[in-house]
């Protein structure tokens, strides 16, 4: 079974703060441009790793800029993030009261 990946326009500030117009409840900073763009990356991926119905990446010349904003793509591997995100298991274990104090 292959990979999924998406790729959605992202705006960036001069702040390192990144958003996704096309999805409103994403969003991220970095402590460079480097660090904000994996941010970015993993945002991304984090948030809609498990959605049926994202939206159609919008064109990033309609997007209004301020300043000293820019946009990038960005892209994330959504099946790496669910298989990360299931490694986890949670097992109880039931131990000899002497060796739990």
């Amino acid at each position: 079974m292959s990979d999924k990946f998406i790729a959605y326009p992202a705006i960036f500030h001069p702040t390192h703060d990144v958003k996704f117009p096309d999805l409103p409840h994403t969003f991220t900073e970095g402590y460079g441009l480097a660090d904000a763009y994996l941010m970015a990356s993993d945002v991304l991926a984090e948030m809609n790793y498990n959605q049926k119905d994202l939206p159609e990446p919008s064109n990033p010349k309609t997007f209004k800029l301020e300043n000293e904003d820019f946009t990038a793509v960005v892209s994330a591997n959504l099946s790496a993030k669910k298989r990360q995100l299931r490694r986890h298991v949670r097992k109880n274990v039931t131990i000899p009261a002497d060796l739990a104090t």
